[in-house]
């Protein structure tokens, strides 16, 4: 058996590396190709023809809505909109607990709970009390839920420095 020198060990290793990063650069490069990274919108209109488009018109927002790729193959289904009747009907939608934001931070409706309180929080001026009303608890309640993630808490002082309040202690 011939002896191999490293000088060779070490060519034959980067000939394999050079063929298989072209191996892949290829395929990443038909797929990306194949696909162009578009997506088809599919909808329904109120004379119940379906059409296709790279937007959907935003007359059609709020109805069931499919996402397509190139291939034609539905990747995501967007839901339609609900009405306040339809999600009040929901049980992981209903109210509070005794009126309370009671969520903890595991829990897959926290973050979107925390959204909706510093969306609330921003549309009324970074006020608290209001903030609390609105959402139909206390003030106390509210604080102690802006407490909960230290991430909450600084947005929240942020928006009330924004508006021109004193920061929550």
């Amino acid at each position: 058996m011939a002896a191999v020198s490293l000088k060779d060990m070490r060519l034959k290793t980067a000939a394999w590396m050079l063929c298989a990063a072209t191996v892949l650069a290829l395929s990443g490069f038909a797929a990306s190709v194949a696909n162009n990274g578009r997506v088809v919108y599919k909808w329904v209109d109120e004379q119940g023809v379906t059409h296709y488009g790279d937007h959907i018109p935003p007359e059609y927002a709020a109805q069931e809505q499919h996402v397509i790729n190139s291939q034609g193959v539905e990747i995501n289904r967007l839901e339609a909109q609900k009405t306040p009747e339809q999600l009040a009907a929901r049980s992981d939608y209903g109210p509070a607990a005794g009126s309370r934001l009671a969520l903890g931070r595991k829990d897959p409706r926290y973050w979107p709970a925390v959204g909706v309180v510093l969306d609330v929080l921003n549309a009324l001026s970074a006020r608290v009390g209001e903030t609390a009303a609105a959402l139909g608890v206390s003030t106390g309640n509210l604080i102690d839920f802006l407490q909960s993630d230290d991430k909450v808490w600084e947005q929240a002082n942020q928006l009330r420095a924004r508006f021109g309040q004193k920061p929550l202690r």
